[in-house]
């Protein structure tokens, strides 16, 4: 079986091909941000810290928004 992820802001989906053929999805976060198009930080990435420089650092660095006009960044949720 082979399983494909990907993160996309604090959202991990995988997805896998059963034994019958059909795709399975593992949304451990759920979908909402990825349908809505929303990057933000983890829950380790509090505001000041060094895990929440390297977010920014990492926003800055991809631009996806340049890339994807429709992605914005998202408030951090608790």
């Amino acid at each position: 079986m082979r399983i494909y992820v990907r993160y996309w802001g604090a959202t991990s989906l995988g997805v896998a091909l059963d034994a019958s053929g059909e795709l399975q999805l593992a949304a451990p976060c759920g979908v909402a941000d990825v349908l809505q198009a929303a990057l933000r930080p983890t829950a380790f990435d509090e505001p000041g810290s060094e895990h929440y420089r390297i977010y920014e650092q990492k926003m800055r660095k991809k631009n996806w928004q340049a890339i994807w006009p429709k992605v914005h960044q998202a408030e951090q949720q608790e």
